[in-house]
């Protein structure tokens, strides 16, 4: 599993526990749903935070559409696709 370094440093969760942590729980089908989110319905990083937030069962941050955190959750989402990385095509 890859877990995003440069924003995950930066984001810590409501209840004290860092971000990464949190990001370490990712599944394969969640980074599925947040590349399909990105890449198919053109979700902003904001959008894509606030969609996890509602559907994963460790999402807690604020504000739930953190950018940051959409960043964040798109870096971890493609080191589970061989070869992709989120600051390059198809994710931006």
């Amino acid at each position: 599993m890859v877990v995003a370094k440069f924003h995950l440093a930066r984001c810590t969760m409501n209840n004290g526990q860092t971000f990464k942590k949190r990001m370490q729980q990712m599944t394969q089908s969640e980074a599925q749903i947040v590349r399909d989110l990105k890449i198919k319905q053109g979700f902003s990083w904001g959008g894509i935070a606030e969609e996890c937030w509602v559907r994963f069962p460790w999402a807690f941050w604020s504000p739930p559409n953190n950018q940051a955190v959409g960043m964040a959750l798109c870096e971890s989402a493609a080191g589970f696709f061989e070869g992709e990385n989120w600051r390059k095509m198809p994710w931006s």
